[in-house]
């Protein structure tokens, strides 16, 4: 019963701006608008409470209704992601920098399709271009910097760079997530600051120790000994 609200509903308007109206590309275009709008909502719920393939599905009616809508084909390749088909959802994150050249978040998720695939160098181009958007995007600023940080072969500028990167993210996140911790103490090692390197390291270990985070502490750990012997994560 419930399943034919949305279709009565649609008509129901169309009928309404048919007669109050003049034009008709404006009618269809108002009520297209408003399922694609219905749709959207629908799909950025259901991917949010953890049912990517029904919001594929919401999201795919949405796009019908509106194809130019960049936001909902950026939602589209994050429900394919979270199935797995990240050929299908670096399409959509293509599809949608087309149609709006100025958006972080499809750059960052390319860069992490990039990362399940092993291209680092890849992925370093798209969390750049994500920062140029968004110069303070946290999660393109701790990724990059953790890239730079450890990719083999990267140089003590890059090093540099990093520790800029991950004090940012930083900044922009007041209570200091472990994450940002241990990759801040990563940069530092790669610009050749054990000092800090240690430091930082030390109160990531305190931290995660004090959260119970078994799995952190002994990650982190392991780094410490590296950088007290004057090893960064690099591996070069």
């Amino acid at each position: 019963m419930n399943r034919l609200l949305v279709p009565f509903s649609a008509v129901a308007i169309l009928c309404v701006i048919w007669w109050r109206t003049t034009s008709g590309t404006w009618r269809l275009d108002r009520v297209a608008q408003s399922f694609a709008f219905s749709h959207f909502h629908m799909g950025h719920y259901r991917l949010a409470t953890g049912s990517p393939e029904g919001a594929e599905a919401s999201l795919r009616l949405a796009i019908q209704a509106a194809p130019k809508s960049y936001a909902a084909l950026s939602q589209l390749g994050l429900s394919l992601m979270r199935q797995g088909r990240f050929d299908e959802a670096t399409q959509c994150f293509r599809d949608s920098l087309v149609l709006e050249p100025a958006q972080a978040e499809p750059h960052v998720e390319l860069a992490n399709i990039d990362l399940q695939k092993n291209d680092s160098a890849s992925a370093i181009q798209h969390y750049r271009a994500a920062l140029q958007v968004e110069p303070n995007e946290i999660s393109a600023l701790n990724n990059l910097a953790w890239l730079l940080a450890t990719t083999p072969r990267s140089s003590k500028e890059e090093g540099n760079e990093s520790v800029k990167l991950a004090k940012n993210a930083l900044q922009q996140a007041p209570d200091e997530p472990l994450v940002l911790l241990q990759t801040l103490a990563a940069a530092y090692a790669a610009s050749g600051d054990f000092s800090n390197a240690i430091a930082t390291a030390e109160k990531a270990l305190a931290k995660a120790t004090n959260e119970a985070n078994q799995q952190l502490v002994n990650t982190l750990a392991l780094h410490l000994e590296r950088y007290r012997s004057g090893q960064d994560l690099r591996g070069n």
